[in-house]
């Protein structure tokens, strides 16, 4: 049994449900790429498609991931923040209990991007999913590599 197991059967034993569970690599770096990656880090951010704020709900997923809030607050980024962290909670949970091992961080890229039906149709494969996902999970990649560069240069000036 490991780290991520354990953490599962604590959260399923305090809280009934594993989506409790947050995975390890669900950290504020990553969301601060995904903002970026999804909006540029414009809190007022409208697609095309109707998605909105700086995380780029689509109207369905914040009615079930944007806390009971209308979806005007989707473009506060405090609240869409929960709910983009809520929404990649149950994407591991869903990706872990389907393939039977610990999802990837790329993989719930990925599942954010083109839906977790179809990461599934791929057999769980990032690089077999449409490519503008791909090129999805690559950008959000390459942006937190860049912010992991910016912060070790504060930290060598802060040193």
């Amino acid at each position: 049994m490991n780290l991520r197991h354990i953490v599962v059967a604590t959260a399923t034993m305090w809280f009934g449900s594993p989506v409790q569970a947050q995975p390890v690599w669900l950290t504020d770096q990553f969301l601060d790429a995904i903002r970026q990656v999804e909006s540029g880090g414009n809190n007022n951010a409208v697609s095309p498609k109707g998605a909105a704020g700086p995380y780029q709900f689509m109207p369905a997923t914040w009615a079930e991931w944007g806390g009971g809030y209308p979806f005007e607050m989707a473009s506060d980024p405090q609240i869409a923040r929960a709910a983009c962290k809520r929404y990649y909670i149950w994407i591991d949970a869903t990706i872990t209990k389907w393939q039977g091992h610990p999802a990837t961080r790329d993989q719930c890229c990925g599942a954010y991007n083109a839906g977790v039906g179809t990461l599934r149709r791929v057999k769980y494969d990032t690089r077999k999913l449409p490519i503008e996902s791909v090129q999805y999970v690559n950008k959000v990649n390459i942006q937190i590599r860049k912010q992991e560069a910016h912060d070790r240069a504060v930290e060598a000036g802060n040193n």
